[in-house]
């Protein structure tokens, strides 16, 4: 299993990371293209997988600890969007609908956890790479469900 992505939760006894979960990454059976957000205790014991879709990474911790967002991709990976869940995995619900061609990714919450911000960038294909020179910044409320540039 090898990790990416990760972020420490708010009172640093724990890690979620985003985990390749190929079982055999780079052969033509299992390219690697299969990942999972994992919680991991600080000291490295206690690995527990909190997503089991293999299309899921890039979590962040919300303030208080309550969420865990993470960005999840379409079955054809064209597109990648935003969900939240519970720390223990469970209670998942998408909290923007994806846009085509492209990934969104939380990168930090407001203070209190009511606002959260997040990238947009473009997928290029046929291998699926972010362009960034076209990433957008924008603020989501968690409040409401509203999105502003």
């Amino acid at each position: 299993m090898q990790f990416a992505p990760l972020s420490w939760s708010p009172h640093g006894g724990s890690l979620a990371i985003t985990a390749n979960t190929a079982r055999h990454p780079g052969s033509e059976s299992d390219p690697g293209d299969r990942f999972d957000v994992v919680i991991v205790r600080a000291d490295g014991s206690r690995v527990r997988r909190l997503t089991h879709d293999r299309r899921s990474g890039y979590p962040l911790w919300s303030p208080r600890g309550a969420r865990i967002v993470y960005t999840h991709f379409a079955r054809s990976f064209g597109s990648a969007s935003l969900w939240s869940m519970r720390p223990d995995g469970t209670h998942k619900r998408r909290l923007l609908r994806p846009s085509p061609g492209t990934i969104d990714v939380a990168t930090s919450f407001s203070p209190h956890g009511a606002r959260l911000l997040f990238a947009r960038a473009p997928l290029i294909t046929p291998n699926r790479a972010v362009d960034e020179d076209h990433v957008d910044l924008y603020r989501y409320s968690l409040r409401d469900g509203s999105v502003r540039l």
